[in-house]
């Protein structure tokens, strides 16, 4: 008798925080999120020609000796959306280098850039910059306060990589405004790469990781400061075996989907988004 009253009052406790943490959530994306982002601006973009041109993604090789530079708002969101593009990429001999822009919060900083550095380091990604940039505060930023231009033109990339422009998490959002507000050499020679982490995107390229899946996911569990709270590696597997549906070969069984134009073109749909002009 006494354990069933105990398992009730726990099953209610766990309703009360389940509440509490979907309200919170719920808060936090019509007051932070949603308010962020003109609704008629986006679906212009949305409904732009670029987009429309979409029929289904083109399956491609990776590049041969490139220069290859992704932008992470956090430490793991390189592996969870690029890996298959900077593994690839590095085979075929490119240059790798990666910014990562905020480090986490403040009491996991330390953690999450030993465990992004030990994540570059294995996979031989030849440069590793952190902004330093506060957690949840890329919206806020002025990118003339950061080296990120520096940064960016001392890379001389040939393809930039970042989260998709309508990636379900602010910071993400974000850090293509904080991109389209620099001015980069040789833009015109620059191809974008828009990667999925959270939200579907309109894909026209696919890549194939099958034969890379496994090491993808062993990278991702050196950041064991994030797989304590989050099962990334389960739904990043989830997602990587649905988007796999869009590739040519039945027995490839993983693919990552890209968003990928000339960064020019890329620019100005962030500009009319973010109304730079």
């Amino acid at each position: 008798m006494k354990s069933d009253i105990f398992f009730s009052i726990g099953r209610s406790i766990r309703q009360f925080w389940m509440w509490m943490w979907s309200h919170n959530r719920y808060k936090f994306y019509v007051e932070r999120k949603l308010k962020s982002i003109d609704f008629k601006t986006a679906n212009n973009v949305l409904n732009s020609q670029i987009f429309q041109q979409i029929t289904s993604p083109l399956q491609v090789n990776i590049p041969k000796n490139k220069r290859v530079l992704v932008m992470a708002p956090h430490p793991d969101d390189e592996i969870l959306g690029a890996a298959g593009l900077i593994i690839k990429a590095k085979n075929n001999n490119c240059h790798i280098s990666i910014i990562f822009l905020t480090s986490g919060s403040l009491d996991e900083s330390r953690i999450r850039e030993e465990e992004g550095r030990l994540v570059c380091n294995k996979i031989g990604v030849d440069n590793v910059y952190f902004l330093r940039i506060s957690d949840g505060g890329i919206a806020n930023i002025d990118v003339n306060k950061t080296n990120l231009q520096e940064l960016v033109n001392k890379s001389c990339p040939d393809i930039i990589s970042l989260p998709f422009v309508f990636d379900g998490h602010l910071d993400h959002i974000y850090t293509n405004k904080l991109i389209s507000n620099i001015f980069i050499k040789n833009s015109k020679k620059i191809d974008f790469w828009a990667y999925q982490i959270y939200s579907s995107i309109p894909a026209n390229v696919i890549v194939d990781i099958t034969s890379i899946v496994e090491y993808k996911f062993n990278l991702m569990s050196m950041y064991k400061s994030q797989l304590e709270n989050f099962d990334f590696i389960n739904w990043n597997r989830g997602l990587n075996a649905w988007n796999s549906k869009l590739l040519e070969s039945k027995k490839s069984k993983y693919a990552e989907c890209y968003f990928v134009v000339p960064f020019d073109r890329y620019i100005e749909l962030c500009d009319e988004l973010f109304n730079n002009k």
